[in-house]
């Protein structure tokens, strides 16, 4: 039998400089962000509300999740497969949401 960690979400708050200010703002800098997709986002919706949100992704899976409530790449506006090309360019992305 395989063993599937149980979902969970882990965050700190911490400092963050958007690429449109000068200045840095307080927000939530999610550290750990685990589940299957549809976890993810139900834990995202619960714990997100109106409070600005960072989170470095490196996979797919938690950068679909991400997207799907309202992140997006360095709070740009960008469609979904815009998104995954960055991803997949980079490695890894910053997500946003409510800065």
């Amino acid at each position: 039998m395989k063993f599937r960690p149980r979902a969970n979400i882990e965050y700190v708050f911490t400092n963050y400089c958007p690429t449109d200010q000068n200045k840095e703002i307080e927000v939530c800098g999610i550290v750990i962000l685990q589940g299957t997709e549809i976890e993810m986002i139900n834990l995202l919706n619960e714990n997100i509300c109106e409070r600005p949100f960072v989170n470095q992704v490196s996979n797919l899976t938690e950068m679909r999740a991400c997207y799907k409530v309202g992140f997006r790449p360095y709070g740009q506006c960008m469609t979904y497969q815009q998104a995954v090309q960055l991803l997949h360019s980079k490695g890894s992305i910053c997500m946003t949401i409510n800065i």
